[in-house]
C-alpha cells in the first residue's frame, strides 16, 4: 500500500515537472518568434515620400531625386526642370 502511494506521488511530481518544462519551452519559443518578427518589420520599413509635381506617394528608392525634391517619374522631373 505504501509503495502504491509513493509511486503515485512520484508520477504526479514527474508529470508536474514535465508540464513546467513544456510551458517554459513554449514561452521561450514565443519570445524568439516575437523578436524575429519585430526585426523583420524594422528591416522592411521604407521611407514613403510625395512626388513634388503630382503628390503621389512612392517609396524613396523608386523615386527620381533632384535638388532635394523627389519625383514619381522622369516626365514629372522634366516638367519641373522646364518650369525653372
Amino acid at each position: 500500500m505504501i509503495f502504491k502511494v509513493t509511486m503515485f506521488k512520484f508520477f504526479i511530481i514527474l508529470a508536474l515537472i514535465w508540464m513546467v518544462y513544456i510551458y517554459l519551452k513554449y514561452a521561450s519559443n514565443i519570445k524568439t518568434k516575437n523578436q524575429n518578427n519585430s526585426d523583420a518589420v524594422q528591416k522592411q520599413v521604407e521611407h514613403i515620400i510625395p512626388c513634388a509635381h503630382c503628390g503621389l506617394y512612392i517609396p524613396m528608392n523608386e523615386s527620381i531625386s533632384a535638388d532635394n525634391l523627389y519625383f514619381c517619374c522622369g516626365a514629372h522631373h522634366k516638367e519641373f526642370l522646364k518650369q525653372c
